[in-house]
């Protein structure tokens, strides 16, 4: 009864994939027009707290009707933000101390409608009625850890860069070839630099 059921289940989610990968190709080819990213960070502050800086960033996450059809069938949007924290050097190139990722999903629950946003690095996960005040969760990032107080040098000014895409490796497999070729799934954020306060 089991194996029955995970194979309907398989056989739903396989569905849907194909019908969200033939919408994607139709939409693809009949626009012939790149998309623009809807996705913006709008603000990022650092604050250093028993000893780890620590980062808020508030980003505008606008997804493409196609990632939202996806979302609607049952696939899973993963978003990451890319940080790198660099050392400011006035003649020479930046040097790298330190790069990291922050992961966040949002999916739509299976029995109940909700909107569901998990943080993958801690593992919460919060509810949503609605869209809007899910994505509005989605690009908030709250007292996330991003390093150690003692990685960075007195007198130094350092930097952090970040930016936001959508994750097309954690899309299921039979999505991503459309994905990858699509322009309607390639979302991401222009790299945006911050003064990291000290």
């Amino acid at each position: 009864m089991r194996s029955s059921k995970k194979a309907d289940r398989a056989a739903k989610v396989g569905a849907q994939c194909l019908a969200v990968m033939v919408a994607t190709f139709l939409a693809v080819t009949l626009a012939g027009k790149a998309q623009a990213s809807g996705f913006n960070v709008r603000n990022a502050e650092t604050q250093l707290i028993a000893g780890v800086y620590l980062l808020d960033a508030d980003l505008e996450l606008s997804f493409s009707p196609e990632a939202l059809e996806a979302l609607n069938s049952g696939v899973a949007l993963t978003v990451v933000v890319e940080l790198k924290i660099v050392r400011v050097r006035p003649y020479m190139w930046d040097k790298k101390i330190a790069k990291l990722e922050a992961k966040q999903r949002l999916r739509v629950h299976d029995f109940s409608a909700q909107y569901i946003v998990e943080n993958l690095n801690s593992g919460a996960s919060r509810a949503f009625r609605t869209l809007p005040r899910a994505l509005d969760a989605l690009g908030m990032l709250e007292s996330f850890p991003m390093l150690d107080e003692y990685l960075l040098e007195p007198g130094q000014s350092y930097d952090l860069k970040l930016r936001a895409r959508l994750d097309i490796e954690s899309l299921p497999a039979p999505l991503r070839p459309v994905a990858y070729l699509s322009s309607f799934w390639r979302q991401e954020s222009e790299w945006s630099t911050w003064s990291i306060e000290r």
